[in-house]
């Protein structure tokens, strides 16, 4: 019993120790992710900020509608090649009919009615269009080409913001490294004059005058410490994350340009493809100028049919080709 007793305590007390440490373990791993999540928001890059600036633009939304409407557009092109069917129907009175003036004994000719009745359908399948559908495509693919590059040209612009805000902050921040070291010279100033002030060597209105400067010099720490946060809290909005007022900003890295290479700007791209979209637009004049080719088959039932001569109604069919 007594055995007994201590194994299902020490069993007990197994099972509590086994949880402790996945407890511990779990706070340490929270607690590890929060110091990696702080340390993320309290440093940025500047293309890290290019990269959130991209995402949070609502531009990056119309990109993928104008390529789905373009595809919808283009798709809707490839269905004129199959048959289209039409149904139509009328009726009229007119005040003449057509009549044969000539009395044949022993032959009554009806005249038609002036009351005329027609209900028809009627099945065509194209087989030349004359390019036209394929130069609407082209002009649909580069009418979205277009579009999409206007898109990069307005987040370029996005990016000129984004290098004002980020470099400004850094020059902000080297201009408080600066009245940082003004500072302690005039503090070093002020320690010489005390000293020359006590021995009786300097006046004490050269020490108030340091001091003076000193104040001005907090005075321009306050303003720029203001001037980073303002600049921080508009390159938050840009990219859609909260930002410290301390965050820490690296230096982007400078690569030397090399000469030969070519000027790559949106705007360059984007009036390569506004030519392109000329060039189909003017295919696409052409191929309506040329013939279109159809087969047609065509049924109905009404009154005259066909047969003019007959004042009752009757089916009809026509069958041929046509050419526009």
């Amino acid at each position: 019993m007594i055995q007994s007793g201590n194994k299902f305590f020490i069993m007990r007390l197994t099972k509590w120790l086994n949880n402790l440490i996945k407890c511990c373990w779990l706070t340490a791993a929270v607690i590890a992710g929060a110091q990696v999540q702080a340390q993320d928001s309290s440093r940025l890059t500047l293309q890290q900020a290019y990269d959130l600036a991209r995402q949070n633009y609502p531009l990056i939304k119309q990109k993928s509608l104008v390529q789905r409407t373009a595809g919808l557009n283009i798709d809707n092109l490839s269905k004129g090649y199959l048959p289209q069917l039409t149904i139509s129907g009328q009726a009229t009175y007119q005040s003449a009919v057509t009549s044969i003036p000539i009395s044949i004994p022993g032959i009554k000719i009806e005249e038609l009615s002036k009351d005329q009745y027609k209900l028809q359908a009627e099945v065509s399948q194209l087989l030349y269009d004359g390019g036209s559908t394929m130069a609407q495509k082209n002009v649909q693919t580069a009418n979205a080409m277009v579009q999409d590059q206007q898109a990069e040209v307005d987040l370029y612009k996005v990016k000129d913001r984004i290098n004002q805000l980020y470099l400004g902050i850094l020059l902000v921040d080297e201009q408080l490294k600066q009245t940082d070291l003004v500072k302690k010279d005039i503090q070093l100033g002020i320690q010489k004059v005390e000293a020359q002030v006590k021995n009786g060597t300097a006046f004490r209105s050269s020490q108030l005058a340091l001091q003076a400067e000193l104040m001005k010099d907090d005075q321009r720490t306050i303003e720029l410490n203001a001037s980073r946060k303002g600049l921080v809290d508009v390159l938050s909005l840009f990219i859609n994350r909260a930002l410290p007022s301390t965050v820490q900003l690296e230096k982007p890295t400078v690569i030397a340009a090399v000469i030969s290479e070519p000027v790559v700007r949106p705007e360059l791209k984007l009036f390569d493809y506004q030519q392109s979209l000329f060039k189909v637009q003017n295919q696409l004049i052409s191929a309506k100028n040329r013939p279109h080719t159809s087969l047609f088959v065509q049924g109905g039932y009404g009154r005259p049919g066909l047969n003019m001569l007959n004042n009752q109604f009757d089916w009809f069919y026509i069958a041929g080709v046509r050419l526009n």
